[in-house]
Parts: structure tokens; sequence; C-alpha cells
């Protein structure tokens, strides 16, 4: 059988074609199976790290977005690495209740806001501190140096400076299971407190940095701890059921924390010679749902935010004045 040559215009038509199917077998795989090139429509697939500008005008937090290229939630969320590339940074107007996505390109957190409620400030891993004006809608690399502690000696480390910038506790972790952390507490750079029981994450500074607020990690976790800074005493509070995520109301005089599946805010008096606590009210406040974190007062003391878990995670308000729990946004992808 004789063969006939193609035409030159044959097979360059024939090499388009080639060349366009291989494009589109890589498109298909890139949107379905790729984690590397960030592609597609992303959805929304959780909400953590608010923090409420001082005016109370807007909460920032920040997004995680799973694109079709991370493979979806099915992939993504088990997977360590991608709850740290996917973070965004978003804020929602509270007067409005306008949502706006500031950043592109992932890497973004810890949304910081400048004493003044103008900027607002965030860790960008490629990038450095960003800052972004919320008047002209600019954002830039920020001359505010906000100071991010990290660590690394192979534990977990975590510290927290105290309001007022005077005192920095550190936690350490446990090789052995990590039960709890030990932990120390310095003031200008130099250890004044170094305690002799385990605690657990997220300790709880006073407005004012006199009291630190910490759970005692035991086994039931029913007992927290106040140290009286300028003193360095310590008082023990016993309450019949465990407590995680402890939060200083802006006024200083009362402290919310997750009871259960509950929130219960307390209301604390102290006395002296000998240093003790006592709680002289308690108001609980039923949830629908497990708190996972961020237990954080609004700066008027009004709202209580708290992260929730349902189908993602997700910030909620608790309104204090009338009780009424609400999602901070709706229908967001």
């Amino acid at each position: 059988m004789k063969l006939h040559k193609l035409s030159l215009t044959s097979r360059i038509t024939l090499g388009v074609l080639i060349v366009l199917g291989l494009v589109f077998i890589f498109g298909i795989w890139l949107i379905n199976y790729s984690s590397i090139i960030v592609f597609g429509i992303p959805h929304m697939v959780g909400q953590l790290d608010p923090a409420w500008s001082p005016d109370e005008k807007f909460v920032a937090f920040e997004c995680r977005y799973s694109y079709p290229t991370d493979g979806y939630d099915n992939i993504s969320r088990n997977n360590p690495s991608w709850w740290e590339s996917t973070r965004e940074i978003c804020y929602v107007d509270m007067e409005t209740r306008e949502f706006k996505r500031l950043t592109y390109g992932r890497y973004k957190l810890h949304p910081v806001w400048s004493v003044k409620g103008s900027e607002l400030m965030w860790q960008d891993y490629r990038s450095g501190l960003m800052e972004y004006d919320i008047q002209s809608g600019l954002i830039k690399e920020s001359d505010n140096h906000v100071e991010y502690y990290r660590k690394d000696n192979n534990l977990p480390n975590y510290t927290y400076l105290s309001p007022n910038k005077k005192y920095l506790i550190q936690l350490v972790g446990q090789k052995d299971g990590f039960q709890g952390f030990d932990f120390s507490i310095s003031e200008n750079n130099k250890e004044i407190f170094k305690g002799d029981f385990l605690v657990s994450t997220d300790p709880a500074w006073s407005p004012d940095s006199t009291l630190l607020a910490l759970k005692k990690s035991n086994v039931d976790e029913q007992e927290i701890i106040f140290i009286y800074l300028p003193t360095r005493e310590m008082a023990s509070l016993k309450v019949d059921h465990p407590v995680y995520f402890l939060s200083w109301s802006p006024d200083g005089a009362k402290l919310v924390f997750q009871a259960n599946e509950n929130l219960e805010v307390v209301r604390l008096q102290f006395k002296e010679n000998p240093f003790s606590c006592s709680i002289i009210e308690k108001t609980p406040f039923i949830l629908n749902g497990t708190i996972e974190k961020d237990v954080i007062w609004s700066p008027s003391g009004r709202y209580i935010t708290f992260i929730k878990e349902d189908n993602f995670l997700e910030i909620w308000l608790l309104d204090l004045q009338t009780g009424r729990q609400m999602p901070l946004i709706t229908n967001v992808e």
C-alpha cells in the first residue's frame, strides 16, 4: 500500500493538535491533582485568629482557602503543610457586615491592628511584615516592626508578651508525650519566675499586665493558677469542670473560658495577705457546637469571638448584652 506523505500544512496542523491535547491533559491534571500550583476557584474552609480593631469597627482574621489544586478538603485538611500555606488575611466591617479579602498568594498570618486602628498589619512568610491602610486601601511593607517570637530547639515553643511589654512568659513542651508545658517568666530579659508545675497553652495576661492566668495541666484541667507579677505570688482557683481558652475582659474584672461545650463568664475577686482568688459572679452561655479556640473579647467588652467547628472552622460572635450568637460572616466562598 502506498503511503502518502503529509503536506507541510497538515504536519503543522497535526503538531498543533498534539500540543493542544497535551496542554489539555496537563490542565486536567493540574486542576484535579496538583498541590504545587494554585489554580481554580477557591473555597473558604476555615477562619482563625480574629483581631478586633481598637474602635470595634472591624474584625480581621485569617481565612483558610482550599483550591482545586489542593485536592479539596478530603486531602487538604489532613495535610499540615496545607494549614500553613493557605492562610490569607480578610476582615469584616462590623457596621455594614461587608466581607473583604485583602491578600492573595498564601502564607499570610497573624493580623495585628495598630494602636490607632488605622492600619492592619500581618506577617507574610515571603515578604515580611505588611501593612494595610484602611483609608487609602493601599498595602505596603510595614515600618511598624511588631515582634514575632520564634524559638527553635526541637520542642514546641510559645512565648507571650504582656500588654505593657514588660513581662514575657515562655512555654516549653515536654518530650514525654506533650502532657503540658514547663514555663518561666522574665522581666526585661531577666528571669523572675520559674514554674514547678506544668501548664496548658494560651496563658492570659490581664489588661494591666499585673496578673497572669494559667490553666494547670493535670488529668482533668480543673484548676486555674493566677500569678500576681508585682509580688510573684500565686493563687489557685478550683472549678468543677475542665476549662480551656482563658481570656480577660477589657476592664480586667472578668474572665471567660470554655466550660465543656459552653462559655462561662466569671467575675473575680482578689484579696491580699495572703493572695487569693474567688468567683463572685458566674454567667454561663450555652453554645450550639464545640469550641475550637480563639475566645477573645471585643474592645468594649460587649462581644466575645470564638471558633466553632461544624463543617469547617468558623468565627462566631456572642453578644453579651442580648445573649445572641451568630456567625461573623455568612455565604462567603
